[in-house]
């Protein structure tokens, strides 16, 4: 069972919402989202949540004791560039875990979705036809390259 705080940073229900807000109902993606139970979606979200969690944050953990990364604080924690450390905070409240984390989850377990999708045969002709986006092989570390995007913040990757 999810819970948020605990395995997941999102419910069922707000993914599902994120989705129908950013995807199209012809989407391939979404369209397996709204058929799939229950089930399967809490177990795309965990399998996110896997992914997401080994990746290395800058920063430290708000609460020790936590069970996932985040919410986390990098206050006062210096990013040196040509010697001259510059301050950043990427998280105006270190208690709150930022929207661009829950939306990476959400497009992570996309991506799941997307590299175990296996077409059918009619789905080979539609793509060939352009209706439906070919699937390109992915060479992030995480399932989605639009969910390490969202984390690039987090994991250092800012260019000053």
């Amino acid at each position: 069972m999810l819970e948020v705080g605990k395995n997941t940073y999102v419910t069922i229900e707000e993914a599902t919402e994120y989705i129908e807000e950013n995807y199209s109902p012809k989407n391939i993606l979404r369209a397996h989202w709204d058929v799939c139970p229950d089930e399967y979606k809490e177990q795309y979200l965990r399998k996110s949540m896997i992914e997401i969690e080994s990746l290395p944050f800058v920063g430290r953990k708000t609460i020790w004791t936590g069970p996932l990364q985040f919410p986390r604080t990098l206050m006062n924690a210096p990013l040196y560039v040509m010697h001259n450390p510059i301050y950043l905070m990427y998280n105006n409240n270190a208690y709150e875990v930022p929207l661009q984390v829950k939306q990476a989850e959400i497009e992570n377990a996309l991506g799941i979705i997307k590299k175990e999708y296996r077409p059918t045969s009619k789905a080979v002709v539609l793509a060939a036809l352009g209706l439906v986006p070919a699937f390109s092989e992915n060479t992030s570390k995480l399932s989605s390259e639009r969910a390490e995007e969202l984390l690039k913040p987090f994991l250092g990757t800012i260019k000053a």
